[in-house]
C-alpha cells in the first residue's frame, strides 16, 4: 500500500496504543498501529492519516488526526429537495456505477431491499464477526461462532469443499 489512507481511530488501549480501522483492513478488530505524535483520548472516532510500515496493510503508522474544516472558511453545500420514489423497483435502480465519481458513497433503503455496492470491497462488521465481500468474488465469513440454520435443504456447493 503505498499514499496515505484515511481511517479513524477506534481506541486507545491501557498501555496507550491507538487501534484504527481503515479500509482494506481485513482483521475483524481494529488493527494497533504506530504514531508519530502524541494522540490524546479526546481524538477517538476521529478520521486519521496513515501510511503503511514498508508497504504492508498490516502495520498502520498514525501520521495525524484529519483536522475540521475552520467554520470561517466552511460553504455548505446547496440543500436540494428530493422526492422519495414511487416504486421499490425506482428506489433499488437509481444508482449506476456509470453515473457516480469514484468516491460516491450511496445507500438506498426503501423498506424492502438494501442494495450496497462498492468497486472494490464491502465489509460488515459487529464486535468479534465480519462479512467480507471483495470484487473478485470473495467472501469471508468470520466470528467466534457461525451457525446456518435452514427449514429446507442447505447445501454447499463449490469446486471443492473442504470441512475442518
Amino acid at each position: 500500500m503505498h499514499g496515505v489512507l484515511i481511517g479513524v481511530l477506534t481506541d486507545i488501549d491501557q498501555d496507550g496504543v491507538p487501534c484504527v480501522t481503515y479500509p482494506g483492513n481485513l482483521a475483524v478488530l481494529p488493527i494497533a498501529a504506530r504514531v508519530t505524535t502524541a494522540i490524546s483520548a479526546d481524538a477517538i472516532g476521529s478520521e486519521v492519516a496513515l501510511l503503511f510500515e514498508n508497504g504492508d496493510i498490516t502495520r498502520p503508522i498514525i501520521m495525524g488526526v484529519i483536522q475540521a474544516a475552520p467554520e470561517a472558511h466552511h460553504t455548505p453545500a446547496p440543500v436540494t429537495q428530493v422526492s422519495p420514489p414511487a416504486t421499490a423497483r425506482e428506489a433499488v435502480e437509481v444508482w449506476s456505477p456509470d453515473d457516480e465519481p469514484e468516491d460516491a458513497t450511496e445507500l438506498l433503503i426503501d423498506g424492502k431491499r438494501i442494495d450496497l455496492q462498492a468497486r472494490e470491497q464491502i465489509v460488515l462488521r459487529c464486535g468479534k464477526s465480519s462479512i467480507t465481500m471483495t470484487s473478485a468474488g470473495k467472501v469471508i465469513i468470520r466470528g467466534a461462532y457461525v451457525s446456518t440454520r435452514s427449514s429446507g435443504a442447505n447445501r454447499i456447493k463449490g469446486g471443492s469443499v473442504q470441512i475442518n
